[in-house]
């Protein structure tokens, strides 16, 4: 497993913060679509999804924003409690392989 500067981690999670909503959206559009719309035409489903695309837009900008601003507290929190209890990325790894039974 790679290690990620701080910079590389904080600029993933903001683009996986970015792209959620959309496949959020698209599930709950196909879900309103399924479940409310009789008529099934080209243009009733343009329509559904192009509504749900205001929501999503909103949705990804609020995500990033809140993400961005509570970014460096949480990851400051996780390092305090991985230092408390000595949990390390290669220690977990290991201890999994060890009780599994398997070698690398």
């Amino acid at each position: 497993m790679k290690n990620f500067t701080i910079l590389e981690a904080a600029a993933l999670l903001l683009l996986f913060s970015a792209l959620a909503p959309f496949g959020f959206g698209i599930i709950m559009d196909s879900y309103y679509f399924i479940g409310f719309v009789t008529e099934t035409t080209l243009q009733s489903v343009l329509l559904a999804y192009s509504l749900g695309l205001v929501s999503s837009v909103v949705h990804a900008f609020a995500t990033v924003g809140f993400t961005a601003i509570i970014y460096l507290p949480w990851v400051r929190k996780l390092e305090r409690i991985k230092r408390k209890y000595g949990i390390s990325d290669s220690s977990v790894s290991e201890s999994a392989i060890a009780e599994s039974g398997t070698t690398p």
